[in-house]
């Protein structure tokens, strides 16, 4: 077998490239990643230049030598040495296309390729946030960013609510730097109408950690803050390469500190790993694709660090982490999308809900009882797309942009 296109099918205004991998034998397979097609589509289809050379022709059912030709040939014919980036993710977009027709291939689901599964579900836990845009979908960036609000500590709470109603034994806020009175109001309330037996984690993240002003310091100090709310995990709470600094953070705190969305290549994540720089790793299968991702987890596994992928929206990296995780990883857990936490016509929720939508596939994964479980059926599991809802996806992006 032999892979004959590569096909790009959403365009501008997209926010993610969604491709599909053709082979001679006639089973295509499915990749995505959250970079859009104007930046991705050139790195595959450049005339002189572009990853289609490598891929077109090869043989798709050895998905790891053909990652490593990829990852070693395209630089080596520009004459640099660069690895990730805007690369990695074109890479990982397809790398995971490979490993959907490699199990289809051979009738296997991707996690027994990957060595066999030790679970038959993995906890979800629900991404949500403590701010929703006010503007309409047709406002523009910088109205939008104007408009910003934050919810009150009762909006907060009855989200909690819902999301533990709904079954999600595991919640995560986008918080921002957000950790005097009001910020800590939020947190009490959320740690109330979850109750103790329900995770509660906090992303600082971008751009919250690029302000000049905040130091490994004030980490520091938001994380004894968060340690009184029993917080399970705080992610990015420093700039996502600042391997010296979470190291830093890491022992001053109980708090499982967590960080690795940003990075796309297996040796980014070591120097965090080899420093036990962190307590969880968050690699993110849309940004690097499997090889790399599920390589990640089992590094991170024999080293005692937990692996707990980043990447709630679409169906395609829920499923690649939970296929990842069900083989590999200490206590497995991924990112789902808490969809009750985005409201109003905005074009965040546009976004959010159309990039979560599970009718773009045949066959997508199901939640139960707060779990992803595990599916059985060839290559990701996934079938093929559903034209209708990949074009009812691209117009409603355009409608969003206006």
């Amino acid at each position: 077998m032999r892979i004959t296109d590569i096909r790009s099918l959403l365009h501008h205004p997209a926010r993610l490239t969604l491709i599909e991998v053709h082979t001679d034998a006639g089973i295509v397979g499915l990749g995505s990643t959250g970079s859009p097609p104007g930046m991705i589509e050139p790195i595959i289809d450049d005339p002189s230049d572009g990853l289609r050379q490598f891929v077109v022709g090869q043989d798709p059912t050895e998905p790891v030598e053909l990652w490593y030709q990829m990852m070693e040939r395209w630089p080596a014919q520009r004459g640099r040495a660069d690895r990730g980036g805007l690369q990695a993710n074109a890479m990982g977009a397809i790398d995971m296309a490979v490993w959907d027709i490699a199990g289809k291939a051979r009738g296997l689901p991707v996690h027994q390729l990957l060595g066999g599964a030790r679970v038959d579900r993995v906890l979800a836990y629900g991404s949500a946030s403590t701010m929703y845009y006010a503007a309409s979908k047709k406002s523009t960036e910088t109205e939008r960013e104007r408009r910003l609000r934050h919810k009150s500590p009762e909006e907060v709470a009855r989200e909690c609510t819902t999301l533990r109603e709904q079954g999600f034994k595991a919640v995560k806020f986008g918080w921002g730097n957000d950790f005097e009175d009001e910020g800590m109001a939020k947190l009490a309330a959320a740690r109330e109408a979850l109750g103790p037996d329900t995770r509660l984690s906090v992303d600082f993240g971008c751009p919250a950690y690029f302000d000049p002003e905040w130091t490994t310091m004030e980490a520091i100090d938001a994380a004894h803050k968060l340690e009184e709310y029993d917080v399970y995990f705080f992610e990015e709470a420093l700039h996502p390469l600042d391997v010296h600094g979470f190291a830093e953070l890491t022992a001053a705190t109980s708090l499982n500190i967590a960080t690795g969305e940003s990075l796309t290549t297996t040796e980014e994540f070591d120097r965090f790993i080899e420093q036990n720089a962190l307590d969880i790793v968050q690699p993110d299968a849309a940004q690097m694709g499997i090889t790399q991702t599920f390589e990640v987890a089992h590094e991170a596994e024999h080293a005692g660090i937990m692996c707990v992928p980043h990447g709630p929206w679409t169906v395609f990296t829920v499923t690649c982490h939970t296929q990842i995780l069900s083989v590999a990883g200490l206590e497995p857990m991924i990112e789902y999308p808490a969809l009750v936490s985005y409201r109003g016509e905005g074009l965040v929720t546009q976004r959010a809900t159309a990039m979560s939508n599970y009718e773009i596939v045949e066959t997508p994964p199901e939640l139960v009882d707060g779990h992803v479980v595990l599916p059985q059926g060839p290559g990701l599991g996934l079938g093929n797309l559903v034209p209708e809802a990949v074009e009812r996806y691209q117009a409603l992006m355009e409608e969003a942009a206006g």
